[in-house]
């Protein structure tokens, strides 16, 4: 990092946005305590110490991997003001980069494309290939002269960012500083043991919407059902079971579900469906047998700033929450289900009556996010604190002081 914009961050700090006391407060048990104040949702200088102080140094999800599908790809991504690209190569790996030309900074790729080996600057031409390496700067040394001995093209391929993938989802981090991404997800992956995760297959779905709220509202309304009866009444009143989950290293938070069987029985943000009649579900439920009157269980997970994992009994959502702005947050889902299912004729409708489902839940909390997001901006100016429910939020609670301990621990290094 230069000086000036060490100096710049030196003079944006926690404490400018939240003070000891609020962090105590937010320390409760979640009963009494009292939530993040309104600024942390609203205010510019919060935003640039979240992307440099918790967006940087973790590994953030930028998108599904079934979207670089096959060798020869490249793909233009941005979140939290990065702007990257991705690429396929002949190796099928998957790379990223900082989407800046090594000449004079302009944007190497701006749209998708298939079928590749090299990538070249709209400005200059200078061209890299899949890999990164600069390959062609034509003219550099005048008409026809590609080449200048002071140039080594080898010391000016693109920036890379460090890459990793995990069920469906291309993770980057941009500080690289972060552990490997195997090492970060452990916790997940131990809590999806159970889970027969290579047996997913894509579908072929996908759904993208826009919030007009900041990343966290649209995280923290994702992991409480207090809200579900009022805000999405076809999901009907609260049934069954509910428990929040996280992981104690800040790898991701969210909750657990069951709901109860009946002959028409919906899936946590699934469609109604009879019982047994339906997409194939994960082994190890079919050797559980269901008790107390209750439908296998669900789960949604989300690890921070912008992958969520809803686990269902009988398919998977992967969804990136790109936060693009303070008040803005691009949601991109991919659907995936067991073997065949993905793809078969036969579960055709109940693959689309699933997807419509979540698009129906989802086009509900666009409205919602884009009402708070003004709120929260409100209540910060009347100083009105919030509060948490100790039944449905201790997730909500949980998740908003993992965003503060990382941000002292990064300020305190």
């Amino acid at each position: 990092m230069r000086k000036r914009e060490v100096t710049l961050m030196s003079t944006i700090r926690l404490e400018n946005y939240i003070n000891n006391a609020q962090i105590q407060s937010l320390n409760q048990p979640t009963v009494t305590a009292t939530g993040l104040p309104g600024s942390a949702y609203t205010d510019a200088g919060f935003w640039e110490l979240e992307r440099r102080h918790y967006f940087s140094p973790r590994w953030m999800a930028c998108a599904h991997e079934c979207d670089l599908a096959t060798p020869g790809e490249a793909l233009p991504v941005s979140i939290a003001g990065y702007e990257l690209i991705l690429t396929r190569g002949d190796d099928n790996v998957v790379r990223a980069f900082h989407n800046v030309c090594a000449h004079r900074a302009m944007s190497v790729l701006n749209e998708k494309r298939s079928g590749i080996s090299t990538m070249q600057c709209p400005w200059h031409c200078w061209t890299y290939d899949l890999c990164g390496r600069l390959v062609a700067t034509p003219n550099l040394g005048g008409i026809h002269i590609g080449e200048v001995a002071q140039f080594d093209r080898a010391e000016l391929g693109l920036r890379e960012v460090r890459c990793d993938v995990f069920l469906n989802m291309i993770f980057v981090n941009i500080d690289g500083q972060a552990p490997p991404l195997h090492q970060f997800l452990a916790p997940l992956k131990a809590r999806l043991a159970d889970y027969a995760l290579d047996q997913l297959r894509p579908s072929g779905q996908s759904t993208c919407a826009t919030f007009e709220g900041n990343w966290k509202l649209v995280i923290e309304g994702g992991i409480e059902d207090y809200h579900l009866p009022w805000i999405h009444p076809q999901l009907g009143p609260h049934r069954g079971t509910f428990t929040p989950e996280w992981d104690e290293t800040g790898c991701y938070v969210g909750f657990s579900s069951q709901r109860p069987i009946a002959k028409e029985t919906e899936a946590i943000y699934g469609s109604p469906r009879e019982v047994g009649d339906g997409l194939p579900v994960f082994p190890h439920m079919c050797a559980s047998p269901l008790q107390d009157n209750l439908d296998h269980p669900g789960a949604i997970f989300m690890v921070p700033p912008s992958a969520v994992f809803a686990i269902m009994s009988d398919h998977v959502v992967t969804t990136l929450l790109i936060p693009t702005g303070l008040d803005r947050t691009e949601q991109k889902r991919s659907f995936l289900y067991i073997g065949q299912a993905a793809t078969s004729k036969e579960y055709a409708m109940a693959r689309e009556a699933i997807c419509a489902s979540w698009v129906s839940v989802g086009e509900q909390d666009i409205a919602l996010a884009r009402t708070l997001q003004r709120t929260h901006r409100l209540r910060h100016e009347a100083g009105i604190e919030t509060r948490f429910s100790p039944h449905w939020e201790p997730a909500v609670h949980h998740f908003q002081k993992m965003i503060i301990d990382q941000i002292l621990a990064q300020e305190n290094k």
